[in-house]
């Protein structure tokens, strides 16, 4: 085993990244990779043959802003010095944008001669505008960055980086963490749908809710569970657009996080999962209703586009578009028993195109190049 990397991620179990990262440590991890994984301790460790789970960013989630700061660098720096100690040329950094940290993050890598991988899975912060000018010299600090889809790619080939650079890799499936839930529904004429994971105001719950109040007028065999924390956005607002559309007796929320123990609840009680989104880069959330037997209904942006075939895998509406959200839940509320074939092909395509192993031998080869 000739290859070493470390691959560092202090959000982990913290948002959900765990599972991501485990799965690229086993896809690694068998095309003969030893990995060495640095997160936080609120990831729940997996055993895995040739994967080493180091703690260095201990409680940083349970600090104040001023201690989060000095456990995240003191947490990479442990790394970068573990990198020497053992000789691991390769880091590899899980980022959703690269504002000012990040880029302090990719120095300290420099200054430890360290080759930069960075898996980019958005290219813009959804929330706070990045610098251009601090991006322009983060990307100058990489040595070659994943993305997970074409539509990433020509985002950030518009940003002059160059091709050679940037490799397309996909997000991988669930299966190694995942209860494969059979669709058995206990009520044949009830649709229930689900709208799960963080939510940001990019994500659309709003058109959902509207959507979904529209097309309860004419079906009354709906009903709708909203899992998931607010952030930059708060569940007011969504509890208030509830009351004013009279939608409470069908409509269930659970405003916060939901641990990894009680996901599968939340999919086993469901028959689609509904993902309405303005923007997205990558959906986990998208791969992990995939992963577990449930159909998809999502918007219609590239990202989301490059995965699901409407009417095939899963089925697809107009982004934005509050009447094509609700005539195709109308449609799907009369057509339930197309269900159970478009979910068997959406495991198919997870099977044949989203697997672990063949996401690890494509990352290796990009340590291998650098």
């Amino acid at each position: 085993m000739n290859i070493k990397v470390c691959l560092i991620d202090p959000v982990g179990g913290k948002g959900g990244m765990d599972f991501y990262d485990y799965g690229l440590a086993i896809g690694l991890s068998k095309n003969d990779v030893k990995v060495y994984y640095f997160t936080c301790n609120q990831t729940k460790e997996i055993k895995i043959n040739n994967v080493q789970t180091i703690f260095s960013f201990g409680d940083i989630w349970k600090k104040n802003k001023i201690s989060k700061l000095l456990f995240l660098f003191k947490g990479y720096i442990k790394a970068f010095l573990f990198s020497k100690k053992k000789n691991i040329k390769h880091v590899h950094f899980q980022f959703f944008h690269l504002g000012f940290q990040n880029i302090l993050v990719l120095v300290f890598a420099k200054f430890f001669g360290l080759k930069r991988i960075v898996t980019l899975h958005d290219i813009d912060s959804f929330r706070n505008k990045d610098s251009k000018l601090f991006q322009k010299f983060a990307f100058s600090l990489i040595d070659h960055f994943i993305v997970h889809n074409q539509f990433s790619y020509e985002e950030l080939k518009e940003k002059r980086i160059k091709k050679s650079k940037i490799s397309i890799i996909p997000h991988g499936n669930y299966f190694p963490f995942v209860d494969k839930i059979e669709y058995e529904p206990k009520d044949q004429n009830m649709l229930k749908l689900l709208f799960f994971g963080q939510i940001k105001e990019v994500k659309g719950l709003d058109i959902l809710i509207k959507a979904f109040a529209k097309a309860s007028k004419s079906n009354k065999n709906l009903h709708l569970t909203i899992a998931g924390n607010p952030w930059g956005t708060s569940k007011e607002f969504y509890e208030n657009l509830i009351r004013e559309l009279e939608i409470e007796s069908i409509v269930n929320t659970t405003f916060a996080y939901i641990p990894n123990e009680h996901v599968n609840n939340y999919f086993e009680a469901c028959d689609i999962v509904v993902l309405p989104y303005k923007k997205i880069y990558q959906s986990g959330i998208l791969l992990l209703s995939m992963s577990y037997g449930r159909v998809t209904l999502s918007s219609d942006l590239e990202a989301f586009k490059e995965i699901i075939e409407h009417g095939e895998n899963g089925f697809i509406f107009k982004s934005e578009d509050i009447d094509s959200l609700s005539k195709q839940i109308s449609s799907l509320a009369e057509n339930k028993k197309t269900l159970k074939e478009v979910r068997d092909k959406a495991l198919i395509t997870l099977k044949s195109k989203f697997d672990w192993v063949d996401i690890g031998l494509e990352t290796k080869r990009i340590y291998e190049k650098n």
